[in-house]
């Protein structure tokens, strides 16, 4: 993964472009803004901690001048989408952080087999994954899935298994990574709560926070 690093106001611009809906200002919103440093105050709220849902270790720098790597950036995307569909601010930490080591495999995945474009990928240079037909062409289902359940049907989806969720006990949430619409729809199967995320789009955050360095150095 990337050993770039972004500040404050680079992560707010790069998550801003990712997130907000069709016809929304161009610069962040204060109230935007104010859930990205709750989120942020949250996670690094217990000063003993040893491991931390938005950074790899403490982060360096303090305040808008703390520094966060496209993974970080990728976990608070996703994060803010919680939020977005009724989470709690500490809830959400708490999930991130559960799930992070497992969040940084598929990220990492991502980041080396597949380039940012979507496009159609030989099903035969890809054997482990699903095929699907799109517009005729058949293609290798490359995209990863995040499915969480909550803790009614959590027996399905077993926890995943973490060596840095120590500070916080795990979340009422099962989770499980699937590759591919079709093991995803055979694994929700009849449960009809489950929360589905697509990871593969949050990895555009790249993009973005490159965007956001070039234009907000020039300002």
């Amino acid at each position: 993964m990337s050993n770039l690093t972004y500040r404050r106001a680079e992560i707010e611009w790069a998550l801003w472009r990712l997130l907000r809906a069709r016809g929304a200002p161009a610069e962040p919103s204060t109230e935007f803004t104010n859930r990205i440093k709750k989120l942020l105050d949250l996670d690094r709220a217990e000063r003993s901690a040893k491991a931390f849902a938005f950074s790899a270790e403490a982060p360096t720098g303090t305040g808008r001048e703390a520094a966060f790597t496209p993974f970080d950036v990728f976990c608070l995307a996703i994060a803010l989408d919680l939020l977005d569909i009724g989470l709690k601010q500490a809830e959400v930490v708490q999930l991130i952080l559960y799930v992070r080591d497992v969040l940084a495999d598929a990220y990492a995945e991502i980041d080396m087999n597949y380039p940012p474009s979507r496009k159609n990928y030989a099903p035969e240079k890809h054997h482990r994954t699903p095929q699907i037909e799109r517009s005729g062409i058949k293609t290798a289902d490359v995209d990863v899935y995040l499915v969480l359940q909550t803790a009614e049907t959590k027996s399905v989806y077993q926890p995943i298994p973490t060596t840095t969720s120590k500070r916080i006990a795990p979340p009422r949430y099962g989770a499980r990574l699937f590759v591919g619409q079709s093991e995803v729809l055979a694994a929700i199967g009849k449960n009809r709560r489950a929360l589905v995320f697509e990871l593969y789009a949050y990895s555009s955050i790249r993009g973005c926070l490159d965007r956001a360095a070039s234009t907000l150095g020039k300002n």
